[in-house]
């Protein structure tokens, strides 16, 4: 048997997920939000609570065993939310909003995030309001201080770390890129600041079967060469080596022989470079065991 472990991953959703079903980004949530909501108004605090905000030395906190997986509560954090003027490239309502307008007919998540505790700046303005008519704010996951205090929250509340996804399908778009890669240093501050863990996660939809595998290999190269994510007390291992999980393989609408899926776990873990291989985890179909539905039919 190989020594991949091929496992589900399964989470507690925290937020909801957007359209493409994968983990859920984690934030604490209120009233869903619609311009003709019927909750009474009575319902939302009448103002926004005061905000607390993330200090230049982190709370007190314990710090995680990062030596395993074992016993671990872990969130898969998808780190793709932008807002127009947060300084990324990608500059705009990036995952928020359908065609990038900031309205409850355009809105693409299930549940409004608590925007509460967010600094003025870190607020991302809209065209939205709670229903007793105080403005609804989203956030931004280039934002450092954003994301450090979601590490914060899950100091106090219990959460060990994340699975930080990494799309493989936008990799090619440098606005994209570039943002994926600072999300990345956010998390890890956030994760060593607050002892937390955080590991890689692939997720192949939308990529090109024909060059899916060199990209997802290109792409792990740099994260441990250039933005050295294994070098982090904070990244999380198992069984000795840094944990790398590839969401997609053996799906009906990803890309992926059973030959390619053979050619990644050689590459991760049997790579001749030591410093590039990882305790590889794989996400699969629902009906992977009997080979239906949302699982390719082939055995291998």
């Amino acid at each position: 048997m190989m020594r991949s472990l091929f496992a589900f991953l399964t989470v507690t959703i925290l937020v909801a997920c957007t359209a493409r079903q994968t983990t859920p980004e984690l934030l604490p949530t209120k009233a869903l939000v619609a311009t003709s909501s019927p909750i009474p108004a009575t319902s939302i605090p009448p103002t926004i609570p005061p905000t607390t905000t993330p200090t230049e030395t982190p709370l007190p906190h314990t710090t995680v065993d990062a030596s395993s997986m074992a016993h671990k509560l872990l969130m898969g954090y998808q780190g793709w939310f932008d807002c127009p003027g947060d300084g990324s490239r990608v500059n705009g309502y990036f995952h928020w909003f359908k065609d990038n307008t900031p309205n409850a007919s355009h809105f693409r998540v299930d549940m409004w995030p608590d925007a509460g505790e967010l600094t003025a700046g870190e607020r991302c303005q809209t065209n939205m309001k709670y229903p007793a008519g105080q403005p609804a704010y989203l956030y931004s996951a280039y934002n450092p201080k954003t994301v450090m205090r979601h590490f914060q929250w899950m100091s106090q509340y219990g959460v060990d770390g994340v699975f930080l996804q990494r799309f493989g399908a936008e990799l090619a778009d440098p606005a994209i890129f570039d943002q994926r890669n600072v999300v990345t240093k956010n998390a890890r501050a956030g994760a060593e600041a607050y002892g937390r863990v955080l590991a890689i996660m692939y997720d192949t939809s939308g990529m090109d079967s024909s060059t899916f595998v060199d990209l997802l290999e290109r792409d792990w190269k740099y994260m441990v060469e250039v933005l050295k994510v294994t070098d982090s007390p904070a990244y999380l291992r198992h069984n000795g080596k840094p944990v790398l999980a590839i969401w997609g393989l053996g799906f009906t609408e990803h890309p992926g022989t059973p030959r390619q899926a053979l050619e990644l776990v050689n590459f991760f873990e049997n790579n001749p470079d030591p410093k590039y291989r990882v305790t590889l985890m794989g996400g699969v179909p629902t009906w992977w065991r009997i080979l239906q539905n949302d699982s390719l039919t082939d055995p291998a």
